[in-house]
């Protein structure tokens, strides 16, 4: 399987082979033998990330109003 990943790998552009090793690295992305195509990881990625950061924008938020209420 690691084998196959790797020419998967070898066939896209450098800077973008960087990525998809650093995202399996960090097991961001569900890395699937039928997922040859990096956009589509890609997309997953920032999708992940997008939900990630909205979270943390939400727990701030909440976090906030905690405090606010406190004050009062």
């Amino acid at each position: 399987m690691a084998h196959e990943q790797k020419n998967v790998a070898s066939h896209v552009h450098p800077i973008q082979k960087q990525t998809t090793v650093t995202m399996r690295r960090a097991k961001i992305v569900p890395f699937k033998k039928n997922i040859t195509n990096s956009l589509f990881k890609k997309d997953l990625f920032e999708k992940k990330w997008k939900k990630c950061k909205y979270q943390k924008i939400k727990m701030i938020h909440i976090k906030a109003l905690k405090t606010r209420n406190a004050q009062i």
